[in-house]
């Protein structure tokens, strides 16, 4: 029996999405393409009777091959469509305070979008959403979208299916809950319920492999200046970070994190219910591994020691939240301007960082608009990291290293949303990544790795030009207490 590519990818289609029949647009789409093709065939084969059976055969091995030439055209994009679309479908969750989706007209989703309050961070990808369902039609992945964002902005649990189903084995009604805990929350997206790690994933850790800063991402809290101080202690000594957890019972959900306060140590006891919004998130800072909590349980802890997530989440100075989470005291720090010595400023910055303490900086409050595209986010905390002098080529670098807390891996945004409000969220000017101030010869010696981790190198001369409150904590001073 004579094999046809269209016969075959027809019944490899119908087998992999037929289940899509009747609930996604792109399946029925796609299925109407190949059917064309399958009829023409099929009218070819029925013509191919004597005196004309060559000629029609003929036909039919040409409609096959010009179907296999077109085939890599755009096949292959909605497959991939529809494996999105059937990932959805899997992992969908009829929650019984959730309207129905799915079951909705075009025009009825669409009008579910234009009733969602406004919000200058929803505002642009809702209507983008709008615009893809006049133009495209009630794709799954679309309908997800309506989904999510209607529970955002309204603070309705919004669970995918698996999450639902390990909620329920894990049944945590008998561990410890923390009365005390003000829970005060004015953020942009709201809470839709509080989950415990035993909740959100199988194998929920403090701490997986070590403290790694880079795998800090912040969530929806202005606590760029916490998570600055969190970074900063963590690369000089993540030890500290590990020791700040007096207790952890992962069967009762019970927490102890020591602070300092006035010279003295404060424990703050939590549970670990997290805040969990209609995104399908913890809303706080949380780790890129999917199954630690250690920052996300610190950032709760430091909340409940501040007063509420509200009080820690409208800014704040990194160098207080340092003392706070080390005991060492703020030391003087300098104002920087464009018209500082950058040959004074480095010798401050030197003394300070071989003396063992710890650094800080902010941006200006009122950025010019030139230099907004320079990568430095206005009037946010960034940590220094380390401060290197190098001689290559006959030239001095001054170089200072440098983290943004909220650099892109740690960030809600994708690539082409940073680029459309904040041209990147890493420095771009000298000794940028990829900048062709980098030799060969200073890569290697400091190790430079060209990613977008919020990591970066500036010189000092570029320092002096954006950056205006260099603050400092003394760490040195009490880093022999700890060890």
């Amino acid at each position: 029996m004579t094999s046809y590519i269209i016969k075959d990818t027809i019944r490899d289609f119908k087998a992999k999405y037929g289940h899509l029949d009747g609930k996604s647009p792109q399946y029925q789409s796609t299925f109407q393409s190949l059917f064309k093709w399958e009829l023409a065939m099929d009218n070819a084969i029925a013509l191919a009777k004597p005196p004309h059976v060559d000629h029609y055969m003929n036909y039919v091995k040409k409609v096959n091959s010009d179907f296999e030439s077109s085939l890599n055209t755009w096949f292959p994009s909605c497959c991939e469509t529809l494996d999105k679309e059937d990932k959805i479908l899997k992992e969908w969750y009829s929650h019984p305070n959730i309207p129905d989706f799915m079951s909705m007209t075009k025009q009825e989703l669409i009008e579910v979008c234009k009733k969602i309050p406004p919000h200058p961070r929803l505002d642009a990808s809702i209507q983008g959403v709008i615009n893809c369902i006049e133009k495209c039609d009630k794709l799954l992945q679309y309908i997800k979208l309506v989904k999510d964002y209607y529970c955002i902005s309204n603070g309705v649990f919004n669970p995918t299916k698996e999450l639902a189903e390990r909620i329920q084995r894990r049944n945590s009604n008998s561990m410890f809950v923390d009365s005390d805990m003000n829970t005060d929350w004015d953020f942009y997206e709201k809470v839709s319920a509080w989950l415990r790690p035993c909740e959100l994933c199988d194998d929920p850790q403090l701490f997986f492999e070590g403290v790694d800063i880079q795998d800090v991402r912040q969530g929806v809290l202005g606590n760029c200046y916490f998570l600055a101080a969190v970074s900063n202690l963590a690369y000089r000594n993540p030890r500290i970070i590990k020791d700040m957890f007096k207790e952890y019972d992962t069967k009762q959900g019970k927490v102890i994190v020591r602070f300092w306060k006035d010279g003295k140590e404060v424990l703050v006891t939590i549970d670990d219910r997290l805040p969990f919004g209609g995104w399908g998130k913890v809303l706080g800072a949380r780790s890129a591994t999917v199954n630690e909590f250690w920052i996300s349980l610190l950032e709760k802890a430091f909340a409940k020691f501040m007063g509420s997530y509200k009080l820690i989440g409208h800014g704040g100075q990194s160098d207080v939240a340092f003392c706070y989470l080390t005991g060492a005291p703020p030391a003087s720090g300098l104002t920087v301007t464009p018209n500082s010595n950058q040959l004074d400023v480095w010798r401050f910055l030197m003394d300070v960082y071989k003396r063992g303490d710890v650094i800080f900086v902010y941006s200006p409050q009122n950025y010019k608009e030139i230099e907004k595209v320079s990568g430095i986010k206005e009037y946010h905390a960034y940590a220094i990291l380390d401060l290197v002098k190098v001689e290559d080529e006959d030239k001095i670098h001054r170089l200072v290293k440098l983290m943004n807390p909220w650099g892109f891996m740690g960030s809600e945004f994708t690539k082409e949303q940073i680029k459309q409000n904040f041209s990147s969220l890493e420095w771009n000017g000298r000794y940028s990544d990829h900048s062709t101030e980098w030799t060969p010869r200073l890569i290697k010696r400091l190790s430079v790795e060209f990613k977008d981790d919020g990591v970066f190198w500036m010189c000092i001369e570029d320092f002096i030009h954006h950056w205006r409150d260099v603050k400092v904590n003394k760490f040195s001073q009490v880093y022999d207490s700890f060890y």
